[in-house]
C-alpha cells in the first residue's frame, strides 16, 4: 500500500513538470514568429500592398479632341394646322422648293369655324379703320407744321413793323456813311477830272482797239479792247467812281432818312395778312384735334393682327425659303388642329451641333478647322470649321457643357439631317505645363484630387484638369507644383514614360505595382 501511494505521488509529480515544460516551450517559441505573422499578415496569405510616389513633371502634351452629334439643317419646321376643318387644295409635294409666306395648303371656307369666317371680315374692316386712323393721323401732322410756318411768318411781321419806329442806324453809323459818301464824291471827281483832260487834249487813245464794252449809268460804251490805252483806263477808273458814289449816297440816305408814310402802310399791311394766315392755320389745326391718338393706332394695329392671326388659320405657310421634305396633308381629309400638314427644310446649309466641355472649351473657337466623318457615308472624310459657340452654359450634373455649331467646307447631297456624325479637331500641343499620371487621379463629389505627400505629411488636393492625352492629364490649377509627389497605388510604365520618368527606376523587372525611388526621396 505504501509503495503504491509513492508511486501516485510521484507520477503527479512528474506529471506537473511535463505541464510546466510544455509552457516554457510555448512562450519561447512564440518569440521566434515574425513580425509579419504576429500582425496576422500571414494568416491572410495576402502581400503587404506597395505604394508608389510619382512627381509631378512638365512638359508638352496634345491630344486630338473628339465630338459626335447629329446633323441639322440650317433651319427644319413641322408645319401643323392651326384649327379644324376639312383640307380643300395642296399645294405643294415633296422637293418643291417654296419661299417664305408662300401658301402651302388650305382648308375649306364651308367647314371652319364661325370664329374664322368672322375674322376674314374682321380683317377687312381692320384693314380700313387703320388707313382711316394713319390717314388722318397725317393731315393732322401737316396741318400742325403749316401752323408752325404761319406762326414764324406773322412774328417776322410784327418785328418788321415794330423795327419802323426806331433809328435806323446809330448816329455813329452814320456819320461813317457821311464820310464814305464824301470820299466817294471827291474819288469821282477825281477820275472825272482826269478823264474830261484826256478827252480835251485829245491823248491817250494809242492802242486803241474797237469792240470793247462797258456800261455806265444804264447805257453800254464800246471801246478799245486793249488795256493800254490811258483813256480806256480813265474811263474804267471813271464808272468805278460813278458807281461807289451813287452806292454811298444811297447808303447814307437810308441811314440818316426815316421811315414813309408808304413803308407804315406797307409795314401794317404784312402783319394783317400774316395775322390772319395764321389764324387760318390755327383753326385747320385744332379741326383735328378729335382725331384718333397714338394709342388709338395702336389699338386699330392690335385688332387687325388678331384678326389676321385667326384668319390666316386657314392656311398653312412657307415660314422661309427652303424645299418640302414631306407632305401629311390630303385634299378632302378631315383633320383638327395640331395634325401635321407639311415639312419644310433650308436644305442649302447643314451643320454637326456639339456640346463642348468647359474643360475643353479653350481648345476650340470660330474658326477652328475641323475633320468630319458620317456613320452613313462610308469611307469618306469632310472637312469643316467651328462656326459660333454659345456664349450661355448649360449644366448636366457635374458638367458644364457649351453648344458649338460645326460648318462644312463642302456639304454634298448625301448629307442629310439626322444622320450621326463624329467630328475631330486637330491635335493641340501644349508646352511647359504639368503634367501627372491619370493613375494619381480620384474624384471626390465629382471633383478630380490628388493626394500629395510631404515627408510624413499626405493631403488631398482638389485639381483643375486640362488636356487629356492617353495615360497623363494636364494640371491647370495653381495648387501643384512641379516636383510635388503624388500617390498612386500602380501606374504603368507607358504612364512614366509619358511623363519622361524611367520606368526601370520606379518599377523594377517584371513589376508594374513597385515602390520606387520616388518612395524613398519621400520619406
Amino acid at each position: 500500500m505504501k509503495d503504491s501511494f509513492i508511486g501516485t505521488k510521484n507520477r503527479k509529480k512528474y506529471a506537473a513538470v511535463c505541464i510546466l515544460l510544455a509552457a516554457v516551450l510555448i512562450l519561447a517559441s512564440c518569440s521566434l514568429i515574425p513580425e509579419s505573422l504576429r500582425s496576422g499578415a500571414a494568416r491572410s496569405g495576402e502581400p503587404e500592398q506597395q505604394e508608389i510616389l510619382i512627381p509631378v513633371t512638365r512638359g508638352t502634351i496634345s491630344a486630338d479632341l473628339s465630338f459626335v452629334g447629329n446633323l441639322r439643317y440650317k433651319q427644319s419646321s413641322s408645319l401643323t394646322w392651326k384649327t379644324n376643318g376639312v383640307i380643300e387644295k395642296v399645294y405643294v409635294s415633296v422637293g418643291d422648293q417654296v419661299k417664305k409666306n408662300d401658301i402651302l395648303a388650305e382648308l375649306d371656307p364651308d367647314y371652319l369655324s364661325s370664329t374664322v369666317l368672322i375674322a376674314e371680315k374682321n380683317v377687312v374692316d381692320g384693314e380700313e379703320r387703320l388707313e382711316d386712323v394713319r390717314e388722318s393721323e397725317t393731315v393732322r401732322m401737316q396741318a400742325y407744321v403749316d401752323l408752325n410756318i404761319k406762326a414764324k411768318a406773322l412774328t417776322e411781321a410784327k418785328l418788321a413793323q415794330e423795327a419802323l419806329y426806331y433809328p435806323r442806324a446809330t448816329r455813329y453809323d452814320m456819320e461813317r456813311a457821311w464820310d464814305a459818301f464824301a470820299l466817294a464824291n471827291l474819288n469821282f471827281n477825281y477820275a472825272k477830272q482826269d478823264y474830261d483832260h484826256l478827252v480835251d487834249s485829245g491823248e491817250g487813245w494809242e492802242g486803241y482797239e474797237e469792240g470793247r464794252e462797258i456800261r455806265f449809268g444804264g447805257r453800254t460804251f464800246v471801246i478799245g479792247k486793249d488795256d493800254r490805252s490811258a483813256r480806256e483806263r480813265k474811263f474804267e477808273d471813271y464808272v468805278s467812281t460813278y458807281n461807289t458814289l451813287v452806292s454811298a449816297y444811297e447808303k447814307y440816305v437810308w441811314t440818316s432818312g426815316m421811315p414813309s408814310a408808304t413803308d407804315y402802310a406797307v409795314a401794317e399791311g404784312n402783319v394783317q395778312v400774316a395775322q390772319k394766315e395764321y389764324e387760318k392755320a390755327l383753326e385747320t389745326y385744332r379741326s383735328y384735334d378729335v382725331l384718333p391718338r397714338e394709342k388709338d393706332v395702336q389699338a386699330a394695329e392690335i385688332s387687325l393682327n388678331n384678326a389676321e392671326t385667326i384668319y390666316k388659320q386657314r392656311y398653312v405657310y412657307a415660314p422661309f425659303d427652303g424645299m418640302v421634305t414631306a407632305v401629311n396633308a390630303v385634299e378632302g381629309y378631315y383633320i383638327t388642329r395640331g395634325t401635321n400638314a407639311v415639312r419644310v427644310d433650308d436644305m442649302n446649309e447643314i451643320y454637326v451641333p456639339l456640346s463642348i466641355s468647359e474643360l475643353d472649351l479653350s481648345l476650340v473657337s470660330p474658326g477652328t478647322p475641323v475633320t468630319i466623318t458620317v456613320d452613313a457615308v462610308s469611307g469618306k472624310v469632310y472637312k469643316g470649321y467651328i462656326l459660333d459657340i454659345s456664349d450661355a452654359s448649360a449644366a448636366s450634373g457635374n458638367t458644364t457643357s457649351f453648344t458649338a455649331l460645326v460648318a462644312f467646307d463642302a456639304p454634298d447631297s448625301g448629307l442629310l439631317a439626322g444622320m450621326t456624325a463624329e467630328v475631330s479637331v486637330p491635335a493641340h500641343e501644349k508646352e511647359n505645363t504639368l503634367l501627372i499620371p491619370n493613375e494619381a487621379i480620384s474624384y471626390h463629389d465629382g471633383k478630380p484630387t490628388v493626394t500629395v505627400v510631404n515627408g510624413t505629411e499626405r493631403q488631398t488636393v482638389t485639381v483643375t484638369m486640362g488636356v487629356v492625352s492617353g495615360n497623363i492629364t494636364e494640371i491647370i490649377s495653381d495648387n501643384l507644383q512641379e516636383g510635388d509627389l503624388l500617390l498612386v497605388s500602380s501606374i504603368s510604365a507607358d504612364s512614366l514614360r509619358a511623363l519622361g520618368l524611367d520606368p526601370a527606376e520606379y518599377l523594377p523587372a517584371g513589376s508594374e505595382n513597385h515602390r520606387g525611388p520616388g518612395a524613398e526621396r519621400g520619406r
